[in-house]
């Protein structure tokens, strides 16, 4: 029996068709096939995480989404009880029953023409579902489901990805309360931090983004902290420079790298500089 195709997630309504005219347009293809599998207008970097797994929230209320994905049938999972919420629509997604006791969650997942792995799921059977879950790591913002690599043709970690707009999405974990501030790993999973600073009041995420700005000659304003999969766990977003920036949020000592636009090659090869210089930045961090 053959697939059912699914042609897009649109609304039936014509004035998101303009909206989306009007608006940017973030195209994402398979990392496994090289596919075309997902056109969004908002960038996956500025999306919301599910803490249960990890992928973006596409809340189709708010983002327009366009697939090139096929339905590739259900599959149940088993959901540990947590009442967190799923990235950063919690409210809704959490009324919606994604949070709560311990439940049996349906996934409707979708494939590539070509792919046989999933790399988005609904967790309803209507086509038209509000929420939308793109598996993270399943897509790539370069065509042809081509690895980032550096300048010197050295692969890009996954943890560290380009999700379009120019933003670079880093996979954080952070340790608190250590005796100095140091980027101390970086790896396929995840990048490791570790701050003076306890995690309380968002102490230890100011000074990751202090210490991270500097290491990687970036603003303090061009960086972000999104909710990861677990407590430790972030996810750091470096954006390009926005006009109109505040003169005075610049941390002391990043110079001429103030403005810099970074990809992910060129992100990964300042942090893996930073390791090997046993973490440290010039003038320390938060007193360390």
């Amino acid at each position: 029996m053959p697939k059912r195709a699914t042609i897009s997630y649109s609304s039936e309504d014509a004035a998101l068709d303009r909206k989306a005219q009007e608006a940017a347009v973030h195209a994402y293809y398979c990392r496994y096939t090289g596919e075309l599998a997902v056109m969004l207008t908002t960038a996956l970097g500025e999306l919301p995480r599910r803490r249960t797994d990890g992928a973006f929230v596409v809340d189709r209320s708010q983002v327009l989404a366009r697939l090139n994905l096929d339905e590739a049938g259900v599959k149940a999972l088993r959901r540990a009880q947590g009442g967190a919420g799923e990235g950063g629509a919690d409210a809704e997604v959490a009324a919606a029953g994604e949070g709560g006791a311990t439940r049996v969650e349906k996934q409707w997942r979708l494939v590539t023409k070509k792919g046989k792995l999933p790399v988005a799921y609904r967790v309803g059977a209507n086509p038209n579902e509000r929420y939308l879950y793109v598996i993270a790591d399943a897509l790539s913002a370069t065509p042809g489901g081509a690895v980032a690599t550096t300048a010197s043709g050295e692969r890009v970690p996954s943890s560290i990805a380009d999700c379009g707009g120019g933003v670079v999405q880093v996979a954080l974990s952070v340790r608190d309360r250590q005796p100095r501030a140091a980027v101390l790993s970086v790896g396929e999973d995840e990048l490791t931090v570790a701050t003076t600073a306890p995690a309380r009041r968002g102490q230890a995420n100011a000074e990751a983004i202090e210490l991270l700005a500097k290491v990687l000659g970036v603003r303090k304003y061009d960086l972000s902290l999104g909710k990861g999969w677990s407590r430790a766990s972030r996810v750091l977003y470096v954006r390009p420079p926005r006009r109109g920036a505040p003169a005075g949020d610049d941390a002391e000592g990043e110079g001429e790298g103030e403005r810099v636009r970074l990809d992910a090659g060129e992100v990964f090869e300042r942090l893996k500089r930073a390791v090997a210089d046993g973490g440290s930045v010039v003038g320390g961090v938060g007193g360390a």
